[in-house]
């Protein structure tokens, strides 16, 4: 059985979202992280898993993520491909 490699996608994530008026802390933070979860979910159903998370203050994260890579195709020896 051959060896799974990987495909690995850094990406830094905010919960920092705008207002229409002024909100408490509290309450920033609790749209904060609905709206981190909701990325991280996203990032999960397209096959993506979480191998490292770093905070990069109460609303911002750097994430590391990896999936299987696609395997390749596999060509029948002796094909030729195009022309």
């Amino acid at each position: 059985m051959p060896a799974v490699r990987w495909e690995y996608l850094t990406v830094y994530l905010s919960g920092a979202l705008d207002f229409p008026e002024a909100v408490g802390r509290a309450e920033q933070l609790i749209w904060a992280g609905k709206s981190l979860t909701q990325q991280l979910n996203e990032h999960a159903a397209q096959g993506w898993e979480i191998i490292d998370l770093r905070w990069l203050s109460e609303l911002e994260m750097m994430v590391t993520f990896r999936r299987p890579r696609p395997s390749a195709p596999r060509t029948r020896s002796g094909s030729r491909s195009g022309g």
